[in-house]
């Protein structure tokens, strides 16, 4: 079994592979599949009670939020440009990356 941290190295560079080869409906199921699948190593990683769990998922948040940027829409972007409520969703995210992301979906 992978350590989280190296788990999570997989997961970004499997997302980066997708540039531009993601539509909006797959950029939203791609979003719930790895929410499914931090839930589950997540629950793998359950010991006793819920800091273990949070310990755990916080090393996924950066995962979670690479999908988040991919799945939004014009608007909820164009908020993050500003720096609006959406941009604190992404906070993990640097703003070069965030961009690079957005463009992984073609519109």
């Amino acid at each position: 079994m992978l350590p989280t941290h190296l788990h999570l190295r997989l997961l970004e560079k499997r997302l980066c592979s997708y540039y531009s080869r993601i539509n909006p409906p797959s950029a939203a199921s791609l979003q719930r599949d790895i929410a499914g699948l931090v839930s589950a190593a997540v629950d793998v990683a359950h010991v006793a009670g819920a800091p273990g769990r949070s310990r755990h998922r916080e090393v996924y948040v950066r995962g979670v939020q690479m999908t988040l940027v991919t799945s939004m829409e014009e608007n909820e972007w164009d908020e993050v440009l500003r720096g609006g409520e959406a941009a604190e969703v992404v906070e993990k995210l640097g703003a070069e990356e965030s961009v690079r992301l957005m463009g992984m979906v073609r519109r």
